[in-house]
């Protein structure tokens, strides 16, 4: 809970940061997206590609050495994951 916020790009564009037990909705075209989750020491990449009507749910966390990790969920966690947490505002 007192980590520092999980900053999230996809490809070039910053999307914002994520705090804890926080969530954010994007809503994409479907193609090819690289999106990133930046640790205070480093960052993972996740090479996703969305398919029309798709909802995929992706977790970032931070791990012991300052790393940010991005791994996709199922919907089931996914859902379960979103509706205990609150809504992360996003960068305009």
């Amino acid at each position: 809970a007192d980590a520092p916020p999980i900053n999230i790009t996809m490809g070039r564009q910053a999307l914002g940061g994520l705090p804890a037990q926080s969530w954010m909705r994007l809503d994409l075209t479907p193609k090819l997206y690289d999106m990133r989750a930046y640790g205070t020491q480093a960052n993972t990449e996740l090479i996703i590609t969305v398919d029309p009507g798709q909802t995929r749910f992706f977790e970032a966390v931070t791990e012991d050495a300052g790393n940010a990790r991005l791994m996709e969920l199922s919907p089931y966690q996914g859902r379960r994951l979103v509706n205990q947490g609150q809504q992360a505002p996003m960068l305009p």
